[in-house]
């Protein structure tokens, strides 16, 4: 089913450090809008390719949830709201060897992953990019990614909605593809422009250093013209951030160069393009994971010359600080998603 998608910024009036609350009965607007948590799932540690799930918080506490059914590499997922809950898609299933197209959505009152829907186009290590819709629904645009022999250009969103018997459909729509094939770069909605900004990666032969932008509302995409990245990097991650003198900036953060070793480099981008330097992050990595968390942006896992990392660490005034507490074992290129701090209070 096609959608024609209008958007608007922010989470429903929900502050830049919040989102929307797990809270279904008994609401009211005190609690309309928390703070966020990290849910974690899939990658590598130094033994395996994981399964395992957990949330952390913003003060380091760490909740086990069911494993996912499949050990999982690079998914996408998001949070579509207090009806429907978190949803991951795709990836590569290190189980049985293949990137997968199937969606699960997890049922946290009884702690179970429930099969709802397929991508249309299976990938992994792509963006996915949650974006609010007019409405109050939210979409997850998936972008490019790997299909097991290529990178792809694909743009596919998937948009739940819940009718007034409680009854969900999962519907996908076809958005603009991208110019040039890419996976392990990185993707992110610029939520004052509202658009989403595509940065780097590769595909089978080549490292890009190039930026696409996808109009959410025009469903249209522009390759910006003499637009490099600083260094040529893939396994990157970006995040959108307001910095402390109110100016809305997407964090570029490490990677890894042509030669595979991963680097320290950050740099800021704002809506036109314009990079400035950041204070470098306080370890090299790539295939790292993260979302911001209290609105700052947050860096955990990776794989480092030293080894794959345990340790966590967020931009506060503009300076990188470790956290005290660190994940019980290393992530790499697995997922992170926002959830919001009650979600597991609902039950």
């Amino acid at each position: 089913m096609v959608l024609l998608l209008s958007l608007f910024s922010g989470h429903s009036g929900c502050p830049q450090n919040q989102i929307d609350s797990a809270c279904l009965n008994n609401c009211n607007n005190a609690t309309a809008c928390v703070d966020t948590m990290a849910f974690l799932v899939g990658g590598r540690n130094s033994l395996e390719w994981r399964r395992d799930a957990e949330i952390i918080n913003s003060i380091g506490e760490q909740f086990k949830i069911a494993d996912f059914p499949s050990s999982i590499d690079v998914p996408y997922g998001f949070w579509t709201g207090a009806q429907i809950g978190l949803v991951v898609c795709g990836g590569k299933n290190w189980d049985v060897d293949i990137v997968d197209n199937k969606c699960w959505r997890y049922k946290a009152c009884t702690d179970q992953w429930e099969h709802v829907t397929d991508m249309p186009f299976a990938t992994s290590g792509g963006s996915g990019i949650p974006v609010k819709n007019k409405n109050g629904d939210w979409s997850l645009w998936i972008v490019g990614g790997g299909n097991g022999q290529e990178a792809t250009k694909h743009t596919q969103v998937l948009t739940p909605n819940t009718d007034q018997n409680g009854k969900v459909s999962w519907d996908w729509s076809v958005g603009p593809s991208l110019h040039v094939a890419r996976f392990a770069g990185c993707g992110v909605l610029h939520t004052q422009a509202n658009k989403i900004f595509i940065i780097g990666g590769r595909d089978n032969d080549n490292m890009h250093r190039t930026m696409e932008i996808i109009d959410v509302v025009a469903n249209t995409t522009q390759m910006v013209e003499g637009w490099e990245t600083p260094q040529t990097r893939w396994g990157t991650l970006c995040q959108y951030f307001v910095n402390d003198n109110g100016s809305a900036k997407i964090a570029l953060m490490g990677g890894m160069d042509n030669f595979f070793i991963p680097h320290k480099n950050v740099h800021f981008i704002d809506e036109n393009g314009l990079v400035e330097v950041g204070e470098d992050l306080p370890w090299a990595m790539s295939g790292h994971i993260g979302v911001p968390i209290n609105g700052q942006p947050t860096v955990i896992g990776g794989y480092s010359l030293l080894g794959m990392r345990t340790s966590i660490a967020s931009l506060r005034q503009g300076s990188w600080e470790t956290w005290s507490a660190e994940m019980s074992s290393s992530r790499v290129s697995g997922l992170a998603v926002q959830v919001p701090q009650d979600m597991l209070q609902q039950c």
